[in-house]
């Protein structure tokens, strides 16, 4: 079971299947997930509750912004200093979509480093 957002990050990565939680210790090398499989993690990350407007919205969007920042602590190719200047990109709702919905780790991590050089 899946159940923090580093957990939900590892999965984006496709170093956990599904089932696997924060009870793993070790990650595997696996397939990377699929943009299908991710959005149903971010929709099921994501409780709507009945008669509060707007509250839905913001609770995806911190979800989101959630899940990117424990995907980019977990990419082992980026430096620290990198890291950092990607985490401003998750302003933009734009970002965030592109980053996750990217299902390719390479694609990820290249179009994370031209935003960062931009």
């Amino acid at each position: 079971m899946i159940t923090t957002n580093q957990d939900l990050g590892r999965k984006m990565l496709g170093y956990l299947k599904d089932g696997e939680g924060s009870s793993t210790s070790s990650m595997e090398n696996g397939s990377e997930a699929s943009s299908t499989s991710m959005k149903k993690t971010q929709e099921s990350s994501t409780p709507i509750k009945s008669g509060e407007e707007g509250a839905p919205g913001k609770k995806r969007k911190q979800n989101q912004v959630a899940l990117c920042i424990a995907v980019v602590e977990l990419i082992q190719e980026l430096t620290d200093k990198e890291k950092v200047k990607a985490l401003g990109l998750f302003r933009c709702p734009l970002n965030r979509e592109i980053f996750t919905n990217t299902t390719s780790r390479t694609m990820r991590l290249l179009w994370l480093r031209s935003q960062i050089a931009a």
